[in-house]
Parts: C-alpha cells; sequence; structure tokens
C-alpha cells in the first residue's frame, strides 16, 4: 500500500505511465491493495490530460474483468466517455464497451 501513497505523490503523467498497465498484472491479493488501486485510477479520470483518462478506462477495464462487482461501474465510465468524451476517448470507449458487454 505504500507505494500507492508514494504515487499519489508524483506527477501524475509520471505515476501514470508506470501504474497504468501494472493492475491487471499483480497479484492483487489485499483487500486493500485493490481497493488502493481502485481508487488511484477513478482518481486519475479527473486529469487534465485525455491520455491519463483513456489509459485509466483501460487499466479499470482490466480489473472488472476480474471483479464482477467493478463491472457496472466501469460500465457507467466508459458510457459516459462514449458520451462525453473527447473523439480518441469516444473510440476508446466503444472498442472497452465491446468488450465487456
Amino acid at each position: 500500500m505504500y507505494w500507492l501513497c508514494e504515487a499519489t505523490r508524483l506527477n501524475r503523467a509520471v505515476a501514470g505511465a508506470v501504474f497504468f498497465k501494472t493492475p491487471a498484472r499483480l497479484d492483487l491479493d489485499g483487500e486493500r491493495t485493490i481497493a488502493g488501486s481502485r481508487y488511484m485510477l477513478l482518481e486519475y479520470l479527473n486529469d487534465g490530460s485525455r491520455i491519463v483518462k483513456t489509459f485509466s478506462l483501460q487499466a479499470l477495464l482490466d480489473l472488472a474483468e476480474e471483479d464482477m462487482t467493478l463491472r457496472p461501474k466501469v460500465i457507467q465510465l466508459l458510457q459516459e466517455s462514449v458520451k462525453t468524451g473527447s473523439p480518441a476517448m469516444r473510440s476508446r470507449g466503444k472498442k472497452l464497451l465491446d468488450r465487456l458487454l
């Protein structure tokens, strides 16, 4: 959990580049670590960078494929990105929704 706290203190772009692909590949067996990963990725959705938001959606989808309780929230976020996101976010959102539905 310590590394999650430290990552949030780093520049979001730097931390994000390292973290985005990490959650689905880690052996996240501790509930606090899983919750921390979700929280961090959801926070990245508030970032000003569209690429940060897009990669965060991708990482959340990767987690939602393993965690059924996360799916409804991720589906909602993807549907919102398809409606209101940038063109790249709309395109990626459609592709990710197809994977979950």
